[in-house]
């Protein structure tokens, strides 16, 4: 069956849906370039979660990701470990805005099933139960067994999980059908 695509019209930003999204951010998390705490928008309650809601059903039916919302403050983050001064010892974090972090979960929450349902059994990780174990434990005797035969291996790795905050967000729920092909 052909991989069915979350459209516009099938992404629930209604105020109890947004708020339920707003009701999952974090605690004591970095803000993004609106300063705008995650505590904040939570103490908003309801009458907030219709202004969000608002806001993202804008989105959805332009099909625009807010500029403001793509890329984020980067920070260092140092690691705990090593030399502070040391790049090594520390890892770049992008903080972005907490209302789009609720948009963002919503539509995981609308992309991730159908995500799910059309992975082939060989992928591990990225998916619910998908442990890695096994992947490494294989990859490393592959590794492992060309080294002793003298062979050329080559392993590739995609990080998909962390790869759902790098991606345009536009390309995967379907919306540049309306772009010119120098804007896709």
């Amino acid at each position: 069956a052909p991989l069915s695509i979350v459209t516009g019209a099938s992404v629930d930003v209604s105020p109890n849906r947004m708020k339920r999204a707003i009701s999952k951010l974090g605690l004591n998390k970095g803000t993004g370039k609106d300063d705008v705490p995650a505590e904040l928008l939570k103490a908003g309650g309801f009458p907030l979660a219709v202004k969000v809601s608002d806001v993202c059903a804008r989105i959805v039916a332009s099909e625009v990701w807010p500029i403001d919302w793509r890329g984020g403050r980067l920070i260092d983050l140092y690691k705990g470990k090593g030399d502070h001064r040391s790049c090594d010892s520390s890892r770049g974090l992008t903080l972005m805005d907490h209302v789009g972090k609720a948009f963002i979960g919503v539509l995981k929450d609308e992309v991730d099933p159908i995500y799910s349902k059309n992975m082939p059994d060989c992928q591990f990780g990225a998916v619910a139960g998908g442990g890695t174990d096994f992947a490494h434990h294989f990859v490393l005797s592959a590794l492992s067994y060309a080294l002793v035969k003298g062979l050329s291996i080559f392993v590739l790795f995609l990080d998909l999980v962390k790869a759902f905050d790098k991606v345009l967000r536009e390309l995967v729920v379907g919306w540049p059908h309306h772009l010119p092909p120098e804007g896709r």
